[in-house]
């Protein structure tokens, strides 16, 4: 990651840091709602105090070292525990924050729908476990949520219509992997790769890491990060790393 993505995730983090931290503070100072669906196993306050407790260590993880997939965590995670403990808007707004900011990081490409399937499901599933404070209320959320969902799909297909000049024409057109429908499974190893290319490319797709990041980890030189990564380019026709990144989003992406 560059220093300015570092400081724009470390800078939200600690505001999503300050927010769980006075959350899980309030705890302590508000009776337990004896409607929450687990009351008898466990009382509402002592679950949100939980809850945000785990919170506040990922949002403190995320700025000593930030990466997409700790908000990610915590977003779902408040957004979850939210809902069922009779917070749903709030835990409405976490879900879509973090949906949002998946497929924002996942454009001009095509995401990957197995995940938002995934994702939605646990969603409904918390909106389905707060019918304990009433069936109006558990209504209310699922039509917010449906409601937030269509304009959602509505401002990300505005958004990739309008970025879809934007992809570079080496992506539009790759000879290598243009012929292959997106959202398919693409193996690296079909590919003529090395160990080490397949390895490097992996880590920097999901664990965002920077060419600096996969030399401290591998312990090899930069140079020779950057080196692996010219015959990549070379082997999937495209001129650096960031269109190679838009080229490979397209597909599932394995070994």
């Amino acid at each position: 990651m560059d220093r300015k993505q570092l400081k724009r995730e470390r800078v939200v983090s600690s505001v999503g840091l300050f927010f769980v931290s006075i959350a899980f503070v309030a705890t302590f100072f508000y009776a337990p709602n004896e409607k929450f669906i687990f009351h008898s196993i466990c009382p509402s306050n002592v679950v949100a105090r939980i809850v945000h407790a785990i919170s506040v260590i990922g949002a403190i993880l995320a700025i000593i070292k930030p990466s997409y997939s700790k908000i990610y965590s915590v977003l779902f995670f408040e957004s979850f525990f939210d809902i069922i403990t009779n917070n749903g808007y709030l835990g409405i707004f976490f879900f879509y924050d973090a949906i949002i900011l998946y497929a924002i990081r996942k454009m001009p490409a095509r995401i990957d729908p197995a995940k938002f399937y995934l994702l939605f499901a646990a969603h409904l599933l918390s909106i389905g476990l707060s019918y304990t404070y009433g069936i109006p209320t558990m209504v209310i959320m699922f039509g917010s949520t449906i409601f937030f969902f269509t304009f959602f799909i509505w401002i990300y297909i505005e958004l990739k219509a309008k970025l879809s000049c934007l992809i570079p024409t080496e992506v539009k057109e790759n000879q290598l992997l243009g012929k292959i429908k997106p959202g398919s499974e693409v193996h690296l190893s079909d590919y003529g790769l090395t160990e080490r290319q397949r390895t490097f490319i992996l880590e920097y797709l999901n664990n965002d890491l920077s060419y600096k990041d996969l030399s401290e980890k591998f312990y090899v030189s930069i140079s020779t990060v950057k080196r692996e990564f010219s015959d990549i380019f070379q082997i999937f026709g495209v001129k650096n790393i960031e269109n190679l990144h838009i080229l490979l989003l397209q597909y599932q992406i394995k070994e």
